[in-house]
């Protein structure tokens, strides 16, 4: 129920051709591929935010993990493979570091 939220927050965040295309020329480049995974990575997207006996340290991880969802989301829309194409274009994008 709470997901159902969190993607309607993110749809909104998000919304029409001009931000599926502006997230699809991302996804189109090494940096910007690079830079969503980052993003992904650092959000923590995909894990619980809670941290016991702490609501200051929870609440903060659930901001930084919605803006994940967001993200997840708003690629998803605009590409149904993107997640796919993040992980399989990951050792093109690699440059050197």
């Amino acid at each position: 129920m709470a997901e159902s939220g969190v993607k309607e927050r993110s749809n909104r965040l998000f919304k029409g051709k001009r931000d599926a295309r502006d997230i699809q020329k991302l996804m189109d480049l090494p940096e910007g591929r690079r830079f969503i995974r980052w993003l992904l990575r650092t959000s923590n997207f995909q894990n619980l935010s809670y941290v016991s006996k702490d609501v200051g340290a929870t609440n903060f991880n659930e901001g930084m993990r919605r803006i994940g969802v967001a993200v997840y989301d708003a690629a998803m829309n605009a590409d149904e493979r993107a997640m796919v194409t993040l992980y399989e274009k990951k050792g093109e994008d690699q440059d050197g570091e």
